[in-house]
Order: C-alpha cells, then sequence, then structure tokens
C-alpha cells in the first residue's frame, strides 16, 4: 500500500501504477478467500460438536425411565435441550472466530 501511495505522490508511470493496483486487488482478494475458509472451519468444529452433543443427550433421554418422564412433557424436555444445543454450537463458532480476531488485531497493532 504504501509503495503505491508513494507511486501515485511521485507520479509514478501507469504501468507501476497497474501493477501496484493488481497486487492490492490480488491481496484482497487472497485475505477475503482465507477469512472464508477460517471461517466455514471454524463453524465446521461448532456443527460437529453440536452433533455429537445431541446424539449424547438423545441416548440420555432414551435411558429416562417412565417415571421420571411422567413428572415432565418430553415436547418440553427436547425443546430445552435443542435450544440449549443451538445456543452452545452459536458461542462454539461465534465465540472463537471472535477470540481469533481479537488475537489477530492485537498481534497486528503491536
Amino acid at each position: 500500500m504504501k509503495l503505491a501511495t508513494d507511486a501515485l505522490s511521485r507520479g509514478g508511470a501507469p504501468e507501476e501504477m497497474r501493477r501496484h493496483a493488481l497486487q492490492l486487488a490480488f491481496l484482497a482478494i487472497a485475505n477475503g478467500l482465507f477469512r472464508v475458509a477460517g471461517r466455514s472451519r471454524i463453524f465446521h468444529i461448532g456443527r460437529q460438536i453440536e452433533y455429537d452433543l445431541r446424539r449424547q443427550y438423545q441416548a440420555k433421554l432414551q435411558e429416562l425411565d417412565t417415571l421420571s418422564l411422567s413428572r415432565e412433557r418430553v415436547g418440553d424436555l427436547v425443546t430445552r435441550g435443542t435450544g440449549d444445543l443451538i445456543a452452545i454450537r452459536m458461542f462454539i463458532g461465534s465465540g472463537f472466530l471472535q477470540a481469533a480476531n481479537a488475537l489477530l488485531v492485537y498481534a497486528i497493532t503491536l
């Protein structure tokens, strides 16, 4: 970026300006691709954790005896559990992403 602004301020040749513009465009596209790939990976991990927790939750619900199921409506148990699992997935995906972004910005600023 500095080289491009320096070339612009001193009235650089059009070919030099074109080269700097292409370099900046390439870096912007590469940055976007890396960010999308990183976000996809982080959100995929959150979905895998949610899937494992859902399987454990379903297994636990199937272990409950009829007496405990008669006290609580099964639909309420499933609804609360599903809501909690979605919240966990959102926390893991978004939380890790925000933590990674914060660490990256902090490291760049130093």
